[in-house]
């Protein structure tokens, strides 16, 4: 016994065949497309080199890897300071601001259209 299976190019031609109508979620994709044309929130990183005893802490707890301590110089105390290695990576999340013992790190947030 042989069972037969139609394809989809026969469903279409078939004459009964209803056309399919619009998804019921299409006005929350349209909607979904104007959300991620939104800006994009980058952060940018300063640090003042002279305040920094390159205790690592900052370098740690970036999530993007955006720090890293400087190995070559040395400050006016005689630590390798911290500074952003990689600054387009960062997210903003100020995570190395806030473990930084001798607050020499600040975060600022920048919209990019």
């Amino acid at each position: 016994m042989r069972l037969e299976t139609s394809g989809p190019a026969d469903r279409e031609a078939s004459p009964g065949r209803v056309p399919r109508r619009p998804l019921p979620f299409a006005n929350l994709i349209a909607k979904f497309r104007t959300l991620t044309s939104m800006p994009k929130i980058h952060g940018a990183v300063t640090i003042e080199k002279e305040r920094c005893k390159g205790c690592d802490l900052c370098v740690v707890a970036c999530p993007c890897n955006v720090l890293s301590l400087q190995p070559k110089e040395v400050n006016d105390r005689g630590y390798h300071f911290a500074y952003p290695a990689n600054e387009e990576a960062c997210i903003g999340c100020a995570a190395c601001a806030m473990v930084c013992p001798d607050a020499c790190i600040e975060v600022y947030r920048v919209v990019v259209k």
